[in-house]
């Protein structure tokens, strides 16, 4: 099965508890008969025996891949495309389920068994609504990595961004140098987008790109206070200032999810015999010649048989595991800092010490809950969600093609901003279902139906650092241990006060006014008045979340850089045959959502491996 609700447990072990009503688990066997399964299962390389994968522990190829997130997707694609090159994409998560290509669903999917479902380290100034502060942090365990989980927005960040990754010392990065690699795999299909703000956007790329198909009851009402605010309609996508609002551009395929797996994998899956794809197979170790210092083999376990296999590669070895799985496995392969590796039992192979620092992320305050009236409301019966399921499965319509309210985003330039047109702010709603007899969240119900609105203030350009480390009881197979660390550089907390202080404005606009909408206290904040910095802080340390876009772990930098761990090509300094390629390589975290970036990156080196093996 390739995917089942591993949070139902939560009702089953606690039947009391009033979220859990009898109907919702009915709803939830409702989800595990027609929607768990996955298409993926009827390719030819899943029912045709693969002798050599099945029969011998040894096998060879041109390439590996570690990986089938985002990055490793699209290098196994534009890699394949060389017939005599043959690619081995290694996942260790299962097949994408349908259930995850269905938009609305997000929130019953996060936490499942296509989630790693990590949780950091204890937060000294943050998360403290969560048990033991430890902040939890989704990232996608299975074909499509997080784009397969995700909220599915489409952001690039800004010049500001790629300039700065150039000036850090990392040639072919400029914002000159990245636009051409994600309009190549740009398909916007809204044509009146594409004739309002021409050039911006590619068309018959490999991955859609549009507003959502259905529009909400509430759809533009977030929009509509945004601009009462002052801050006008823009494309944040645009070469000039992104300071302002617009509907939220999804990689949203006539209704459905378009994740990278759905955009590079399945096109080629079953035509290319090239592409060998090993689902539920996790690396442990890349094996390096500590004469030659060149990377030369694999080893992975498969998870279904629980052996151990070994894969060599006769070029290359990229490791596209993410920021987090990413720098675990250099470290477990012996790459990293030899005092670190030791105490975790680990032989060092090679000192890096920038593996897995350098981690941040986009820090997220939940900062109004807004009760919505009756004729506001989605709330639905169980009959009527599942009858939305059944024509959604037929025709990719109706509320579940949507996410509900998450469909309007705004950027905001605080005081502590000098530079014109670029933000330190991003501020966006979510959905939420609550009993309000228990005034507890309903888990396992899709965005399409909600009670009440949340908004968050995002910070976008943090300036404190973490760090990824393994577990020392059991570095292979326990998730590493994560140090968020948000709030220890000051300066976060300044931005994202100031942030906090005009999202309320939101309040005061005759948008909301109007709708005669009430705004409910957090709990461990009614000792503060709402209007104070002292509430503001409270929020910040009880309610601040991840914004989902941890970086920078295998960060890219020069030689000169003692913290770098990749060239500008992605090279691992001082390696042979092994290179980083996703979202762990960004020195410094875009002022967007990082999944577009990701691809960018990978088409990009993709380009950069072929004229080398070619030329």
């Amino acid at each position: 099965m390739a995917w089942t609700p591993t949070n139902v447990a939560n009702c089953y072990a606690d039947p009391s508890n009033g979220a859990c009503r009898p109907e919702l688990l009915a709803f939830v066997s409702f989800l595990i008969q027609y929607v768990s399964h996955s298409y993926d299962e009827l390719y030819s390389d899943k029912r045709k025996k693969l002798t050599k994968i099945e029969d011998t522990s040894v096998d060879e190829y041109d390439f590996i891949i570690v990986g089938a997130g985002s990055a490793g997707c699209v290098l196994a694609n534009r890699l394949t495309k060389v017939k005599n090159w043959k690619v081995l994409l290694l996942e260790t998560g299962d097949e994408e389920p349908v259930i995850s290509t269905i938009p609305a669903t997000m929130n019953i999917i996060t936490e499942s068994s296509i989630d790693w479902s990590y949780r950091t380290q204890p937060e000294r100034y943050a998360c403290a609504s969560q048990k033991d502060s430890r902040c939890a942090w989704p990232r996608g365990k299975v074909m499509g990595g997080s784009s397969s989980i995700n909220g599915m927005w489409y952001v690039r960040g800004i010049r500001q961004d790629y300039d700065g990754w150039a000036d850090l010392g990392n040639p072919g990065w400029s914002y000159k140098d990245v636009f051409p690699h994600f309009i190549k795999n740009e398909d916007m299909t809204d044509r009146d987008f594409l004739a309002k703000y021409p050039g911006n956007y590619g068309t018959g790329g490999a991955l859609a790109i549009d507003r959502s198909p259905y529009k909400d009851k509430n759809d533009g009402l977030l929009l509509t206070a945004f601009k009462e605010m002052g801050l006008p309609e823009i494309d944040y996508n645009s070469n000039s200032s992104i300071i302002g609002t617009s509907h939220i551009r999804f990689t949203n395929n006539y209704g459905a999810r378009h994740s990278i797996n759905s955009a590079f994998i399945r096109p080629i899956r079953g035509r290319r015999e090239n592409l060998i794809i090993s689902t539920n197979s996790l690396v442990t170790k890349v094996v390096i010649d500590e004469k030659t210092k060149k990377a030369t083999q694999v080893e992975y376990v498969d998870l279904k048989t629980k052996k151990t296999r070994i894969a060599v590669a006769k070029k290359e070895i990229i490791v596209s595991a993410g920021a987090i799985e990413s720098p675990k496995l250099l470290m477990l392969s012996g790459i990293g800092a030899a005092g670190e590796l030791r105490e975790a039992g680990i032989k060092p192979v090679h000192e890096l010490p920038g593996v897995g620092k350098n981690l941040h992320d986009h820090v997220d305050v939940l900062t109004l809950l807004i009760d919505f009236d009756n004729t506001t409301s989605t709330i639905n019966t169980r009959k009527n969600m599942e009858n939305d399921f059944a024509n959604w499965m037929s025709t990719h319509g109706g509320p579940l093609s949507g996410s509900g309210l998450l469909n309007t985003l705004a950027y905001h330039q605080t005081k502590y901003e000098t530079i014109p047109g670029v933000p330190d702010i991003q501020i966006y709603p979510n959905s939420r279902l609550v009993d309000r007899s228990s005034n507890q969240r309903i888990p396992f119900t899709p965005l399409a139906y909600y009670n009440r609105m949340e908004v968050f203030t995002r910070l976008l350009n943090p300036e404190s650092r973490g760090q990824i480390k393994l577990n020392n009881t059991d570095p292979t197979w326990s998730p590493p241990l994560i140090y968020a660390n948000y709030y220890d550089n000051l300066n976060d907390m300044k931005r994202i006060l100031a942030g906090i202080k005009f999202v309320k404005n939101i309040l005061q606009t005759e948008t909301f006014k109007a709708k005669g909408f009430e705004n409910y206290i957090f709990d461990e904040c009614k000792q503060h008045k709402f209007d104070s910095q002292n509430y503001d802080l409270c929020i910040i340390k009880y309610y601040t979340a991840t914004g989902y876009h941890p970086v920078g772990t295998c960060k890219m930098g020069p030689k000169s850089d003692p913290m770098a761990v990749v060239d500008a090509e992605l090279k691992v300094h001082g390696l042979e045959g092994l290179r980083v390629i996703d979202a762990s390589i960004m020195p410094e975290v875009v002022r967007g959502n990082s999944n577009a970036p990701t691809i960018m990156i990978a088409e990009k080196i993709s380009n950069v491996i072929r004229k080398a093996w070619t030329s």
